[in-house]
């Protein structure tokens, strides 16, 4: 019966071979080359972050924080802009995360056009979703990037994966993309 030890040290190998016994002991280049296929990813300069750390601020980052049951949240107004063949769309965004900070849960509400927007319904909205939250305090935030779509859009804090060497992976606030996020991921500030 493997003891406790053995069991942790399997967890920590991914192939689970025995102590003692190589990739090069069972074939060498060819089944190195196939246990790299398989070897889990850690997190570093190449790869997206697990989590991002948001700052409150007097801006993008005004409405976030903790409720009162350790949950997080952030209430946004997400856009996508007007184009030659596109009127564009305002909307209010309340992204609900646990209190590790995994996405729970998105409440969406699509004002239309910023054009034609009704301002007092679009404050309506925003401190109707404020209000629904109960006791809550404003403050930093560490949460997951995510995604979610309403009425074909995505929403959420994305990752966006380097389009070539000199390129960096970032975190956009879509749609809009009015807040990215880069490395150091826990530093809490962002770029407009």
């Amino acid at each position: 019966m493997p003891s406790i030890s053995s069991v942790d040290a399997r967890i920590d190998d991914p192939l689970g071979l025995e102590p003692g016994v190589t990739p090069q002991s069972l074939g060498g280049a060819l089944f190195q080359s196939i246990a790299r296929l398989f070897k889990p990813k850690k997190p570093g300069r190449n790869d997206g972050p697990e989590r991002v750390a948001i700052d409150h601020d007097d801006h993008h980052a005004e409405f976030i924080g903790s409720l009162a049951d350790g949950r997080q949240f952030f209430l946004t107004t997400p856009f996508e802009p007007a184009t030659a063949t596109h009127p564009g769309c305002e909307y209010v965004a309340l992204f609900l995360f646990s209190a590790g900070g995994d996405f729970a849960q998105a409440r969406i509400e699509t004002l239309g056009p910023r054009n034609e927007m009704n301002l007092e319904r679009a404050h309506f909205v925003h401190d109707t979703l404020l209000e629904s939250l109960g006791d809550f305090t404003y403050g930093r935030i560490e949460v997951t990037p995510f995604s979610v779509e309403h009425e074909g859009v995505k929403f959420g804090l994305i990752l966006r994966e380097p389009e070539d060497q000199e390129d960096v992976w970032a975190v956009e606030m879509q749609p809009g993309n009015y807040m990215a996020f880069f490395e150091p991921w826990n530093r809490g500030d962002y770029d407009t």
